[in-house]
């Protein structure tokens, strides 16, 4: 599982579509109760809806889910609304790490205003200069500064859409991928709005969180019942956790880079998230900073690994926990080439997959990771340095059949031979040098070590 090697991080991404089930975070088929939601200033529960404003003027309120939500990587919301009584203002969907009571400005500020380290979706029904016209949506930020409503600080609005303010009930959903934001009104096929932004660089998120909801407001001159007659949120599964193990069963995870095997992986199953809803022939591994990719070379369903939800970095060595697991299997030294990992010897690495639900599950983000450690060349005992402890491991086990790199086989041949004993002497010194500096011993050491060797065959046989 999960590594503790901090010596070197880089972040590798394996990317692949999922599909299937996927539990929503968020989900109101109507809000009879408003359990789990903060109402703040004068938003109510309204008979089985959720009214930000009620038709009166000067009103301002807010309501938030209490638990922060996984944005960073990817999420789809879904919520109908229903304007009446009036004219003005309008309402927002927001993303925000301020707080869980947070409250912007009434009027034209819809109740976002202000808001810190916020991003709001602005359904905007009132002429509020320098607004392009009095029945629009815009994207609002201003990435960790106070938010506000005007124009200069749209990353997009729509041209001329339907009356907001028409007292129809409408349906509006918002996706997010990192780097596309996508707002659907009626429509959910074609989006009215579709803007550039990335929430991990935009704003302050708690672990990739922050808190999602509803603001609203009226002014003295016009004002409306702004009302919500349901909301889901589904997060990317990657956004909660997205549980990627290497080595499955195993800690720590070293890899060879002369194995002429494969890389073992597995996307964990939860009981929220169901691997069989992977599409296997979508996953590429990627590492920031190439260009090349790598594709598993099979896959399979298993039970294989438990995720690990302790502190970063770090792992354990459990195995199967009763939930189905989809395995990967990657091609050691196509790995090695296309990163360059031959140069990454005694480091340890960061990989994550990364990638999307299916179309019909929003096509939503994934994101999971899990540590490997390179191991160096011709380091047999794993200590990340080459010298006499190696050369003792090999003189211990020469001749062993069915060696593994443990008993010193490096080449991986299933043999302690000479080329596992030239491999040590070729790479002595490399590594991350001991507390105590360590010299290749003389000649005479060197031959007493290869004779004490020879009669150790002598005496197996």
């Amino acid at each position: 599982m999960k590594g503790t090697n901090e010596i070197l991080i880089l972040a590798v991404a394996i990317v692949l579509m999922v599909g299937g089930p996927v539990q929503a975070q968020i989900d109101y088929s109507d809000f009879s109760s408003v359990a789990g939601v903060n109402l703040v200033g004068d938003a109510a529960q309204y008979n089985n809806r959720l009214r930000l404003t009620p038709a009166s003027s000067f009103q301002l309120g807010a309501a938030w889910f209490a638990e922060q939500q996984a944005v960073q990587y990817g999420f789809e919301t879904q919520f109908q609304f229903q304007i009446t009584g009036g004219l003005a203002d309008g309402f927002a969907f927001v993303i925000q790490n301020s707080s869980p009571n947070a409250l912007g400005l009434m009027g034209g500020g819809l109740g976002y205003h202000d808001i810190q380290n916020s991003l709001a979706v602005e359904f905007d029904t009132w002429l509020n200069p320098p607004d392009p016209d009095s029945n629009h949506v815009s994207v609002q930020t201003r990435g960790t500064d106070p938010n506000t409503y005007h124009l200069d600080y749209s990353l997009g609005f729509t041209s001329p859409i339907a009356d907001m303010s028409d007292g129809s009930v409408y349906t509006v959903k918002v996706t997010y991928e990192p780097g596309t934001m996508k707002i659907f009104i009626d429509d959910l096929a074609s989006e009215v709005l579709e803007v550039s932004v990335d929430l991990e660089t935009l704003l302050n998120l708690d672990a990739g969180k922050a808190w999602v909801g509803f603001t609203g407001a009226t002014g003295g001159e016009g004002y409306q019942n702004h009302d919500i007659l349901n909301w889901y949120l589904t997060s990317a599964p990657g956004s909660n956790g997205g549980y990627v193990d290497i080595k499955p069963g195993s800690w720590p995870n070293p890899l060879n880079t002369k194995s002429k095997g494969v890389l073992p992986v597995a996307v964990l199953g939860t009981e929220d998230f169901d691997v069989m809803s992977i599409d296997p022939g979508t996953i590429l591994m990627v590492l920031e900073g190439f260009d090349n990719t790598v594709s598993p070379i099979r896959w399979n369903y298993e039970d294989v690994g438990t995720p690990y939800e302790g502190e970063q970095p770090g792992g354990h060595d459990l195995g199967s926990d009763g939930l189905l697991d989809l395995t990967l299997k990657f091609d050691t030294q196509a790995l090695v080439d296309a990163f360059d990992l031959y140069n990454a010897q005694g480091q340890s690495l960061l990989l994550s997959l990364s990638g999307n639900l299916t179309e019909e599950n929003g096509g939503l983000a994934y994101q999971g990771s899990d540590w490997i450690w390179v191991l160096q060349t011709g380091d047999a005992n794993g200590d990340g340095f080459v010298g006499e402890l190696d050369l003792t491991t090999i003189i211990t086990s020469w001749g062993m059949s069915g060696a593994t790199r443990e008993d010193g086989d490096l080449n991986g041949d299933g043999t302690v031979t000479g080329a596992d004993y030239t491999e040590v002497i070729t790479y002595w010194g490399t590594g991350t040098p001991p507390a105590e500096p360590r010299t290749i011993p003389e000649p005479a050491t060197l031959a007493l070590l290869l004779v004490g060797a020879l009669m150790g065959i002598v005496r197996r046989r």
